[in-house]
């Protein structure tokens, strides 16, 4: 399956999100998230990669205290993406709360806006349902090396402002903070899952990339 053909089917799972007493509201706020996602600078933050991590949701939903955060998390979570700015998921928080509010409870508002900043990746002791958001988003990290370094390569087609030495030194630092916790997964089921393929991954590349700085 195609991921426009997969993303026009999740279409009913976005929906179900929201109340059903503006469905022309709703349909607005999708075809605005499909634009961002199909914005012709990005390789990576792609609808591919949501619709990947909707994937692994589908996996542990019923796992979670607050399904419904998460996944709209999930879904926002990159909505906003300019490669050269460090407040992404800032500025997507704040864009999921002026499309939703009104429509949602400001008290489930304010815990996907959490979700979505948790996704910078610098929180060390996460909520029991951010980590396991956190953990569908580095999920890739456990992919067949084959796809770990097609994904590597689409994360640097959208580093065009950065030379080669820059980025690979940006990528060796975010690298070294995964491996410098206990586990790069916090929960015990992508632990179990993509541990050690992503631990495999990271440290291949980054002995290759060591070599060139």
């Amino acid at each position: 399956m195609g991921t426009g053909q997969e993303w026009h089917q999740r279409k009913g799972q976005f929906f179900k999100l929201w109340p059903q007493n503006d469905l022309p509201k709703i349909e607005n706020i999708w075809n605005i998230l499909t634009k961002h996602y199909s914005e012709p600078s990005r390789f990576y933050h792609t609808r591919e990669h949501i619709l990947c991590c909707l994937q692994q949701f589908d996996k542990i939903k019923d796992l979670l205290n607050s399904s419904d955060a998460v996944q709209m998390s999930i879904w926002f979570h990159d909505v906003i993406y300019n490669i050269e700015a460090k407040d992404n998921e800032e500025q997507s928080a704040l864009f999921f709360s002026q499309l939703s509010k009104g429509i949602l409870d400001d008290s489930f508002i304010n815990k996907v806006s959490e979700f979505i900043n948790s996704t910078k990746h610098l929180t060390a002791t996460p909520s029991f349902d951010q980590a396991y958001l956190l953990d569908i988003d580095l999920s890739s990290f456990g992919s067949e090396r084959v796809k770990f370094y097609l994904n590597g390569d689409n994360l640097r087609k959208e580093a065009q402002h950065l030379t080669d030495k820059q980025y690979t030194k940006n990528q060796i630092n975010f690298f070294q903070m995964l491996l410098n916790r206990k586990q790069i997964f916090f929960t015990d089921y992508f632990h179990k899952k993509y541990e050690s393929i992503a631990l495999g991954n990271i440290n291949h590349q980054m002995q290759e990339m060591l070599t060139t700085i």
